[in-house]
This record gives C-alpha cells, sequence and structure tokens, in this order.
C-alpha cells in the first residue's frame, strides 16, 4: 500500500509509517547512488529531491525528524520502522554506513532543501573509511559546508534512554491493551444474557483489536513477551486472549488485510466460548478427564457457535467456520464431529494453530509447560495431520528458531532462557543467564546478546541444544517477569 494510499483510507499511524519508511529506503538509496555517481548527476537529482520532500514531509508542523539505530532496528522519531524482506538488505546497508562514521543516528532539525541535503552528502562521503575518529571528521566537514540543521547522534546515555524509552512506550501500550482484552473478554462472558450491553462490549473489542494490530505492525515483541507470561488464575480468560495476539501475528505475517485479521483476531479471542455452557465441576477439574467428561468437553464447540451467531460482531463466513476452529484436525478427525464434509477456513486453521500452540506451553494441573521449542516441533510433527503445515512454519517464523522462554544450553557449560529473538539473527538471541558453568544457580543471572564476540571475532557463547524447564525446576513464567521488569 502507498503512502497516498494510507492516507486517504484515514488510517493516521499507519500513514506515518508508510511514510517513515518511504523516507529510510530513499535515503538510504541516495547515499548508495551519490556514492558512484556527482551530486548532478541524473541518477542521483530524482532521489535527492524525493529526499527533500519526504523529510519535509515528515517536519510538518515543525516536527523533528530523528533517525535512530540500534543494532539492527531503525526508529524514527521513536516508532520502530519494519521492512518488506525485500528491502532488508537496503535497510542494513544505511545501518553499517552510519556505523563506519561512528553514528548510530542523526536528526534534521529544519525543512531540507537539495543544497543543504547536498552539502551534507559531500561531507558524508569525504570521510575516509578506517579512521579513528570519524565524528569528529565528519562535524569539521559539515561546518565547512555551512550545514547547521543536521545534527549527528553518536553513542551516549541520552540516546540509550531513548532507545529504551521506544521499548517501554510499546511494551506500556501493549500491556494495556492486553489487559483490556482479557478484561472486556471477562466482561462480554459475564453479562452474555444482556444483549445491550454484549453489543456494547463487543464494540469496545473489537476497537482494541485494531490498536493490537496497528501496534503489532510496527512491533511485535512485547505481544510475544505477554502471551509467555502466563497467568494460572484466569487460564480461560488469559489463554484466549494469547490466542487472539498469536493470530493476528500469524496474520500480519502471511498480509492478511486489517478487517480479515480484526475479524480473526476476535475469532481466537471467543475460540473458546462455548466452554460457558458447560458444567462447573467439569471446567474446574484438576486432572484429566474420565471418558464421560471428554464427551462434554467435546461439546464446547457448538455451544460457542450457537452463542456467537446471536453477536454481530463476525462474518457469516467466519461464523460458519468457527465449528471447525477447536482442536480440530486437518483430515477431519477431531471433535465435535468425526466427518467434516469440505475444506476447512483460513482462519479456522490459523487459531487451530494458535490455540494448540498457547495450549502446550501453558503449565495444567496434570502436566507441566511444554517448552516453546518443543511445542513447535510438536506441531511440526503433526503438520499436514492435525495442523496446517503452512501455518506451522509462519508461527515458527514469527517466533524464531529459539523461540521466547526456551531454555537453551550453551558451549561454556551455562544455561539460559531465550529473553529476546531477532529475527535478522535468528541462532543468536538475547538470553537470561539460568546457571554458571558449574551447574549452579543464578539468583538473578546476567542478560547476554549471543552475537557478541571477542577480539578475535569469535562468538563468546553458541547455543548446543535445549532442556525441559521443569526438568530443572523452572518456571519460565517468574523468570520472563523479572527479566522484563
Amino acid at each position: 500500500m502507498s503512502v497516498a494510499e494510507a492516507r486517504i483510507r484515514g488510517e493516521g499511524p499507519a500513514a506515518e509509517v508508510a511514510l517513515d519508511r518511504e523516507f529510510l529506503l530513499t535515503f538510504t538509496q541516495l547515499l548508495q547512488v551519490s556514492r558512484y555517481h556527482e551530486l548532478d548527476n541524473d541518477a542521483v537529482i530524482p532521489l535527492l529531491r524525493s529526499t527533500c520532500d519526504l523529510s519535509n514531509e515528515i517536519c510538518v508542523g515543525g516536527r523533528r525528524l530523528r533517525v535512530l539505530v540500534n543494532r539492527d532496528a531503525i526508529f524514527v522519531n521513536r516508532r520502530r520502522v519494519r521492512f518488506a524482506t525485500g528491502a532488508i538488505r537496503t535497510t542494513m546497508a544505511l545501518i553499517r554506513l552510519l556505523e563506519r562514521r561512528g553514528l548510530i543516528g542523526f536528526e534534521v532539525e529544519d525543512a531540507l532543501t537539495p543544497s543543504a541535503l547536498s552539502g551534507f552528502l559531500r561531507a558524508f562521503h569525504g570521510v575516509p573509511g578506517n579512521v579513528e575518529e570519524p565524528v569528529d571528521l565528519l562535524r569539521r566537514a559539515l561546518e565547512s559546508e555551512g550545514i547547521t540543521g543536521i545534527v549527528l547522534l553518536v553513542p551516549g546515555k541520552q540516546d540509550q534512554e531513548d532507545l529504551a524509552a521506544v521499548r517501554l512506550d510499546e511494551g506500556e501500550a501493549a500491556a494495556q491493551y492486553y489487559a483490556r482484552t482479557l478484561v472486556l473478554l471477562r466482561e462480554t462472558i459475564r453479562c452474555w444474557e444482556h444483549e445491550d450491553t454484549r453489543r456494547y462490549l463487543g464494540a469496545r473489542t473489537k476497537r482494541v483489536i485494531q490498536q493490537i494490530i496497528s501496534l503489532a505492525e510496527r512491533s511485535p515483541r512485547p505481544f510475544l513477551w505477554l502471551a509467555h507470561v502466563k497467568d494460572d488464575s484466569e487460564y480461560l480468560y488469559a489463554h484466549s486472549t494469547n490466542v487472539a495476539l498469536i493470530s493476528v501475528l500469524i496474520g500480519l505475517r502471511i498480509g492478511l488485510t486489517r478487517n480479515e485479521i480484526a475479524e480473526l483476531g476476535i475469532a481466537a479471542l471467543f475460540h473458546d466460548l462455548g466452554r460457558i455452557a458447560l458444567p462447573g465441576r467439569v471446567l474446574a477439574k484438576r486432572g484429566e478427564f474420565d471418558a464421560g467428561e471428554r464427551m462434554t468437553m467435546a461439546r464446547h464447540p457448538v455451544h460457542g457457535v450457537n452463542l456467537l451467531l446471536g453477536t454481530g460482531s463476525l462474518s457469516e463466513p467466519i461464523l460458519r467456520r468457527l465449528i471447525v476452529i477447536f482442536e480440530h484436525n486437518i483430515d477431519c478427525n477431531g471433535y465435535p464431529r468425526k466427518h467434516w464434509p469440505g475444506g476447512i477456513g483460513l482462519a479456522s486453521r490459523i487459531v487451530a494453530v494458535a490455540d494448540a500452540y498457547d495450549a502446550m506451553t501453558t503449565r495444567k494441573s496434570y502436566r507441566p509447560a511444554m517448552n516453546p521449542d518443543e511445542a513447535m516441533r510438536r506441531l511440526t510433527t503433526d503438520s499436514g495431520t492435525r495442523y496446517d503445515g503452512d501455518i506451522v512454519k509462519v508461527l515458527g517464523n514469527v517466533l524464531g528458531i529459539f523461540p521466547l522462554g526456551t531454555l537453551v544450553t550453551l558451549d561454556t557449560g551455562e544455561g539460559a532462557l531465550v529473553f529476546h529473538v531477532d529475527p535478522w539473527a535468528p541462532r543468536r538471541p538475547i538470553v537470561k543467564l539460568v546457571w554458571n558453568e558449574d551447574g549452579v544457580r543464578y539468583e538473578d543471572g546476567e542478560i547476554v546478546d549471543l552475537g557478541e564476540k571477542n577480539a578475535d571475532g569469535e562468538y563468546l557463547r553458541t547455543i548446543t541444544g535445549t532442556e525441559e524447564p521443569a526438568a530443572r525446576g523452572i518456571e519460565v513464567p517468574g523468570y520472563l517477569s523479572e527479566a522484563a521488569s
């Protein structure tokens, strides 16, 4: 979708993100092309003008344009900008060009003109490689060009605080949306018999799902955190909210429209609704069900569809397929009906995978929580029979090779929990150390980056395998909560 289309559709933040993305791509192309051509070359001039136009559009109303890079992430005005796979190489080039000059970004204080931008380019490319103080040379070059409206950003306390504030803002917003969704779900179920209240809460729920989509487009990481920090005290509501979050992330990754993702999120949120019609003794039972209880539980999808038909908050195509969402096998040998005619819809297949993943990674009274990577292996094993193999692959792409919360062993003898997954370095996550090389448990282990190298360019730590947290007496949600605080 173009920037103009985003504006016409009135998507606000989405239009701003599209504008930021277009500026970064155009500016990077300009830096690359101007390295090999004179600034009055026909290949440079259109890029020069477009960069100025885009930067000035971002700066409308006196706003500044602040570009900040952190490892492999780029932020514009404290908002992370993500790119399609085909544009990743271009954006990585921008990060490397800035790093070679000792920069972590820049800030444009005034409207850019072609002459000012040309002066910046001459100064930028005039700094030779492999010098000890490239920033000082670049600053002097800018002064000689008379450029005062472009401020160079170098590593320092203020910029680290800015990056932390970006993460905090996203994390706080995601936590608020999560809590709001959970409360709305609980209140909707509590007031189900009151039609006006139910419809009002349904409209509010749809708005929150839209907010989740907008934030997840920019930064899905906070929602992955929230989905892995389990709440045993409100399993039905927390599980349904987690399934909705994971389904939204899958929908975004496969390129569904915003409306399609919103309907998917609502369908996922209410996928276990039928449980409220089941006997309390069945829901409250701790331990595995007997044959009669399993048969009773198997009826909850039918109850859910009957209840949802009266809400008006989902389209008919979604409702017609809801019945096959709940624990169904793709080869149609699940419950409530063993032989279901016709194909299973995309929304149903997505929710089935999200539902299974969250259930596997949640502790039950009769079994411990499954390690995230083990849950993905189980889903992969059952691909093509119980679950859609393509959807499982997409979920694996969202979560990474070592999903958040995976207990990994390192070549140093240490053990750690995966704390953050970098999509551009999936085998090199950030981890929280759990025990040292002698197997002694840390009270509060250090958070380390597995991408860190020594002076010889060798990795300090490398993952050698995974273990089951329960076997080590580790409660993953507790560790993740402490690491996030």
